[in-house]
């Protein structure tokens, strides 16, 4: 029975997140318990790169992949030391992915330079080491498309969290890229990303919690876990007239291009 129920994906988190660490262990054992199969835990600030590194591959029949990088609300933590690290974890073959990195406009453009300063660094180390991308966009979209231009080898990546556009969505598809909704799509509104959800190509999406961030509906701020990917894969099912069972299987299909070995 639990070889069945083993299908959901939650393909962005925050497990290295400082707010969990007395709680890793037992947000695993009840995704697993949950049927999750996969979790991908992204990093937000430096800090959250030890904790990412002293996860386990697996808990029980859940495998844990794991993504370092550097949020763009963080910029300000990039420095040389930093960079190096960031290369050499990169290279140990630790890293499924590079990220979560992007650029965030939402409250206002004091930071435009440094954050897509930092966010060229890390695309740059994306390419050399042939890691997909993490991204991280908010009222940004104009000029995340122009720096991904200037690197053409980036192997895909992910649009954490989408709430670009479709047309934005079709000039990202020739590169590789999928799109992860998340938890707003259980709750009243969000009109535009639920139409954006439930019509870009099947082959195109994932799900994620950002958990503890962006709960589902009924859960207090900053009380998410990796499990309310069910609650999510539910309410993707439903925008897009499919059953669970075959949506898991698409989104299983959709990480495993982009993650062959994970």
């Amino acid at each position: 029975m639990m070889t069945q129920m083993a299908q959901y994906l939650d393909c962005h988190n925050h497990l290295g997140d400082r707010r969990l660490q007395s709680r890793v262990q037992a947000l695993c054992r009840e995704a697993e318990s949950a049927g999750v199969s996969h979790l991908l835990a992204a990093a937000a600030e430096v800090g959250d790169w030890l904790r990412l590194r002293q996860l386990p591959a697996s808990s029980g029949t859940m495998r844990l992949c794991v993504c370092y990088g550097l949020h763009p609300w963080y910029a300000e933590q990039w420095t040389p030391e930093a960079e190096a690290e960031l290369d050499r974890i990169l290279g140990s073959g630790a890293a499924a992915a590079v990220g979560e990195c992007g650029l965030d406009f939402q409250h206002g453009r004091a930071q435009a330079e440094l954050q897509a300063n930092v966010l060229r660094a890390q695309l740059r180390l994306a390419e050399k080491h042939q890691l997909p991308i993490v991204l991280h966009v908010r009222k940004a979209w104009p000029e995340m498309l122009n720096i991904l231009a200037d690197f053409p080898y980036l192997p895909g990546g992910i649009c954490h969290n989408y709430s670009g556009s479709l047309d934005i969505a079709q000039q990202l598809l020739p590169r590789n890229f999928l799109f992860s909704f998340g938890g707003d799509l259980t709750k009243d509104g969000y009109g535009k990303r639920k139409h954006i959800a439930a019509n870009l190509p099947a082959d195109t999406i994932l799900t994620e919690t950002d958990a503890p961030d962006c709960p589902v509906q009924g859960k207090a701020p900053a009380t998410g876990t990796p499990a309310d990917v069910v609650a999510v894969t539910a309410a993707l099912a439903a925008l897009r007239h499919t059953t669970i069972p075959d949506l898991c299987q698409t989104i299983r299909a959709n990480w495993q291009r982009l993650f062959p070995c994970k």
